[in-house]
Parts: structure tokens; C-alpha cells; sequence
């Protein structure tokens, strides 16, 4: 597909919908390329992307920053403490991809892996149906941990960071709106550090082709699309009904493997 208007809305939109709900946007983005021929988006549109995706966070958890950022400048306030958190569980996924980037950016040009992960996918989110759920506990430093190693696993396409990491956190015991928001104020630390990551590359990389007004298209449909998926994502959540998204994931990744095999 070339560079257009059209090309945009498409990408921006894959996107804004599969950052938040628990599909995996790197593996859309694969099977995107190797199905539609849609070409990798470049450097430069992955990083508008990823900045309409965090746009979208900061809007529509921003009473909540705005809570903790000013608990976080008081005496014992609530803030340190859950930034701490955020930090432990960041850990894992950081280090992971700092020590075996160049293997796993490998993976991104393998569609049949990314089948067989979006099965797994599928398969821990069909898991919040079958077993029972113990809600009002709390995040401590164990849960926030734990709730990280999880993160760490959506570093490989195909696996959902929204989905392995609420799955998690309700498993551990967190109500589904606490699970959501400690899943997507996670990503924050995650997305900056993809952000510093692409602008550090930047200057290596081509010319992309995408004119300014496209790029600013682009992340404001992001931003958009992906606060709608945010909030569609909390009311299924509070309805019982997440794990219906893994029967997509497991559709989805066995329509992979059999396309590719054939």
C-alpha cells in the first residue's frame, strides 16, 4: 500500500484499537503486513502512533495522574507509593528488551510465530473464565511484580500486554477497574521508553514519505480511536465479559497458521 491518507486512517486506526484491547497491536501489525501487504509503517509513523496511544492514556486516566502526581509531592501520600510499584513491575519488561532486542525483533518478521501466540493469547484470556475470581485486594509490591513478569511476555508479537497483565492482576485479586488502570498506567513507562528508543533511531532512519499533516492525522485518529477502545474495554471488563476476546484471539491466530501453511 503506499503512503496516503487512506493508508493512515488504516494503520492509525489498527492502532488506536489493538494498543488497548487485549488482541496484541504488534501482532495485527504483522499479520497486517504479510496478508494485506501493507508495508511496516517506517520509524517515524510508529512513533506518532505510539504518541497517540499515549495521549489517549494520559486523557483518559487524567484525573487519576493528576491524583497520584500531587500524592506524590505530600507527606506519605498515596502517589510514591503506587509510582513505586509502576516501577518494580517495569522492570522485567525493560530488561528483557534491552538484553535480547535484536532476537526478538526477529519475531517480527515471522507470521506463523505470531499465530501461534495470539493462541496463547486467547488461552489466557479464556482462563478469566475458569477460574474464580477473589476481588478487593490491593496492590502491593508482589502483586505489582508479578503483574510486571506478565508485561514482559508481550514483548513477543502476538501476545496482549493489556491481556496477559489484567488477566494477571485479577487473578491476583484486584478489582477490574484497579486491574485496568495499573495495566494501562503501566504502559506509560513502557511507551515513553519505546518513544526515547524510536527518537534515539531516528536520524538512521530513510525518509518516510509521510507529510507533517499526515503524521499529525495520524496520531490524533490514534489518540481517539484508542480512547474509545479504552473506554469499551473498562465496561466489558466491569461486565464479566473479557475473556469473550479470547475466542477472537484464538479465531484469529488459527486463521494464521492455516493461511501461512497452505
Amino acid at each position: 500500500m503506499y503512503n496516503s491518507w487512506l493508508t493512515m486512517l488504516f494503520l492509525a486506526i489498527l492502532q488506536g484499537i489493538t494498543e488497548f484491547l487485549p488482541v496484541s497491536s504488534s501482532g495485527h501489525l504483522v499479520l497486517a503486513q504479510h496478508w494485506l501487504g501493507v508495508a511496516a509503517p517506517g520509524l517515524l509513523l510508529e512513533l506518532v502512533l505510539h504518541a497517540g496511544s499515549l495521549i489517549s492514556i494520559v486523557l483518559f486516566f487524567r484525573r487519576r495522574l493528576t491524583d497520584l502526581t500531587v500524592s506524590f509531592f505530600t507527606t506519605g501520600g498515596e502517589g510514591r507509593r503506587y509510582a513505586g510499584l509502576i516501577l518494580l513491575a517495569s522492570i522485567p519488561a525493560g530488561a528483557i528488551g534491552l538484553l535480547f532486542r535484536e532476537p526478538l525483533a526477529r519475531r517480527f518478521d515471522a507470521p506463523a510465530s505470531t499465530g501461534f501466540f495470539l493462541i496463547v493469547t486467547g488461552l489466557i484470556l479464556l482462563s478469566s473464565k475458569l477460574w474464580p475470581r477473589h476481588d478487593a485486594k490491593s496492590l502491593n509490591w508482589y502483586t505489582g511484580l508479578t503483574i510486571g513478569f506478565s508485561q514482559a511476555l508481550a514483548i513477543l508479537p502476538g501476545i496482549s500486554r493489556s491481556g496477559a497483565t489484567i488477566t494477571t492482576a485479577r487473578r491476583l485479586g484486584l478489582s477490574p477497574e484497579d486491574a485496568a488502570e495499573f495495566s494501562f498506567v503501566l504502559s506509560i513507562p513502557v511507551l515513553c521508553g519505546t518513544t526515547l528508543l524510536m527518537v534515539r533511531d531516528l536520524h538512521t532512519a530513510s525518509a518516510s514519505g509521510w507529510s507533517l499533516p499526515m503524521l499529525l492525522f495520524g496520531m490524533i485518529v490514534s489518540a481517539g480511536v484508542g480512547y474509545v477502545a479504552l473506554s469499551i474495554l473498562l465496561r466489558v471488563l466491569k461486565s464479566g465479559w473479557f475473556w469473550a476476546f479470547g475466542i477472537y484471539c484464538l479465531l484469529a491466530g488459527t486463521l494464521a497458521l492455516i493461511q501461512i501453511r497452505s
